[in-house]
């Protein structure tokens, strides 16, 4: 994205899966939706080579956007499952997972490629 560009989710109702994220182009004052649909956004990372990873459902699957200008790509979907927080700072993923049963088995993925 460029320092023209910022993302935000947009929530429908009181209901927090009712919500959409768009992208805003300060520079032509107008913005993109990422979907028609709702998509039950949990979290949100952009990363150092543009690349927007949004955090879905119960279950949180990351799936991986790509910003070129002013349009947006679906890359696709990242492999690792029940990931819970998704975090990037300075290059750096970082990834906690949490099994679906609670907090019992937690791993921590600190990584410079995203899985």
């Amino acid at each position: 994205m460029n320092d023209h560009q910022f993302l935000y989710i947009r929530f429908y109702s009181d209901i927090f899966s009712e919500n959409k994220v768009f992208l805003y182009d300060t520079y032509r004052k107008k913005e993109k939706e990422f979907s028609k649909q709702y998509m039950d956004v949990s979290r949100l990372a952009v990363d150092s080579q543009n690349r927007i990873l949004i955090g879905t459902g119960d279950k949180i699957d990351f799936y991986k956007y790509e910003v070129t200008g002013n349009t947006i790509n679906k890359i696709g979907k990242l492999k690792e499952k029940n990931i819970f927080d998704l975090q990037v700072e300075n290059g750096i993923y970082i990834i906690e997972k949490r099994p679906r049963n609670g907090n019992i088995g937690t791993k921590l993925i600190i990584s410079r490629d995203l899985p």
